[in-house]
């Protein structure tokens, strides 16, 4: 099963009649729901069994140092779940976003930052830290120019598109009940993730950071397969307990048209500078059960988007001469 990559499976569930009729749309939204579920099965049978997990990299991946069964010796993430495999056996989460519609150069820029934050262990009372796992990002260390939000503009910057890992992180930390320290919206919308429940991320500005408090150790696996990014969180689950993420009071703010003239445009057309994204304000809540009783109802974040206004070039408007009134 390890061998099988997303693009198979996709072929098997369409043979196996998974995919079924329905509008193209219909049809398109059930294959990326397989595939997600066919992503996170993978990375369960990858980290439960131990199948072509590389030696941890230095940085945060050192503190495995420490974690049982660590040794000079056996300094191995195998040996690693073989040797504490009761505290961090359970798959508390795992989701996915697709890559295949963002450029070359931002899903190198994503291969690299989730390659910093795989295999990392947060032990409990620890914080995570987006900003210290990955480090600055910088040309030397790989990092391309990508597309990115700068107050509320969409510019290019070294290491753009990177938010796609702190976000999908910042959803698994929420899914598992991890504190959340530090997180900030983008200053724009963004189309991989629900308004409320993305993480912009910029070195010495804004990072994703959250604390272990589950008690036991927590493992994150971050990896990309077939284009599209998953991360997962291990740890021990707590029977009977759910967790939801929601989000509510959702209001939109709509944008400006801003029009200047400009007599390079041919009459009759215009020139977009700026496309337009309406803003909004929205509640994130999350809320933990026991069962059927609900034991936290926790506000995480109430966040405020600008809208991106239109602005666009136009012709100058031509004033038709007016004939002067003939002399009586």
């Amino acid at each position: 099963m390890a061998g099988i990559g997303c693009g198979e499976y996709v072929r098997i569930i369409r043979f196996a009649g998974l995919i079924g009729g329905g509008s193209a749309r219909e049809r398109s939204l059930r294959i990326t729901h397989y595939i997600r579920t066919f992503a996170c099965l993978m990375l369960t049978v990858l980290v439960v069994l131990g199948f072509g997990l590389r030696h941890p990299a230095s940085g945060r991946k050192g503190e495995l140092k420490g974690f049982p069964g660590w040794n000079e010796n056996t300094h191995s993430v195998a040996h690693m779940h073989k040797v504490a495999h009761a505290e961090v056996s359970d798959l508390l989460w795992c989701g996915s976003i697709p890559l295949e519609h963002q450029g070359e150069d931002m899903r190198e820029n994503v291969r690299l930052a989730a390659a910093a934050v795989d295999l990392s262990v947060v032990h409990p009372g620890e914080v995570f830290s987006f900003n210290n796992t990955v480090g600055v990002r910088t040309e030397g260390k790989g990092y391309r120019p990508g597309l990115m939000y700068s107050s509320g503009k969409v510019v290019t910057g070294i290491g753009g598109g990177i938010c796609i890992v702190s976000t999908l992180l910042y959803r698994a930390a929420l899914e598992t009940g991890l504190k959340i320290l530090e997180r900030r919206p983008h200053s724009g919308r963004v189309s991989y993730a629900e308004p409320g429940l993305d993480s912009a991320v910029a070195f010495g500005s804004a990072d994703l950071a959250f604390k272990n408090n589950t008690g036991t150790p927590i493992y994150i696996r971050a990896v990309i397969e077939d284009n599209v990014l998953a991360v997962s969180i291990f740890g021990a689950k707590k029977p009977g307990r759910i967790i939801e993420v929601v989000t509510e009071n959702y209001q939109e703010i709509p944008f400006k048209i801003i029009e200047t003239e400009d007599p390079e445009v041919p009459e009759g057309e215009v020139a977009v500078d700026q496309k337009a994204v309406p803003g909004f304000t929205v509640t994130t809540l999350r809320i933990i059960k026991e069962g059927v009783r609900v034991v936290s109802r926790e506000v995480v974040s109430r966040d405020e988007v600008a809208p991106r206004d239109k602005i666009m070039r136009v012709p100058p408007v031509s004033i038709p001469a007016v004939e002067p009134l003939p002399s009586l």
